[in-house]
């Protein structure tokens, strides 16, 4: 039972650790996204 039990933390720490790097990719793509809307001509706001 207890290796099932640490089986299961160790998984769920890898998922955490899983989602943290995927919503900081994210987040990284799209400040690059709006860098380069900013940096360029057709800015969309005006």
């Amino acid at each position: 039972m207890t290796m099932m039990m640490m089986m299961m933390m160790m998984m769920m720490t890898m998922m955490m650790m899983m989602m943290m790097m995927m919503m900081m990719m994210m987040m990284m793509m799209m400040t690059t996204i709006i860098g380069v809307f900013y940096r360029s001509d057709m800015k969309p706001w005006g």
